[in-house]
């Protein structure tokens, strides 16, 4: 298994979301900021900052566990980034656009979301409208 960080940040009712460059294996799809772990990563919370950094230029900080999800051949850990210095911004090639979007908005976007992101959406629905009120739900 490919073990793959994802970083949802989270603003009022709006998610942060990245376009992949056409080039890449996502072309032109909305994904949450991310990537595998490299072998400079002693964990997965070390690949999400530095995913998230690389990636949309965000200096994040105070990461928790939200779900973790199997692919195909990755393992995905999706964590919830509470903190975070700097305003996004397309900061490598493989990234071309970013946006704020409400969970309504992500339904909506059917294909041009990537397809492993769509498919995670009720949870990640039940995580945003739940965690506040339930914390303890989600073992970090």
């Amino acid at each position: 298994m490919i073990d793959v960080a994802w970083i949802v940040i989270r603003k009022q009712s709006r998610f942060l979301l990245a376009q992949r460059s056409p080039n890449d294996k996502a072309g032109g799809a909305w994904v949450f900021p991310g990537g595998k772990k490299d072998s400079i990563d002693n964990n997965l919370i070390q690949t999400a900052r530095r995913e998230l950094l690389e990636e949309v230029g965000l200096k994040g900080s105070d990461f928790h566990q939200l779900l973790q999800i199997s692919q195909n051949k990755y393992r995905i850990w999706i964590f919830a980034c509470l903190k975070w210095i700097g305003q996004p911004q397309p900061n490598c090639n493989d990234i071309v656009g970013i946006g704020w979007f409400t969970l309504q908005e992500m339904y909506a976007m059917k294909e041009n979301l990537a397809p492993y992101v769509n498919t995670m959406l009720p949870e990640l629905a039940y995580c945003a409208q739940h965690y506040k009120a339930h914390p303890e739900e989600w073992k970090w």
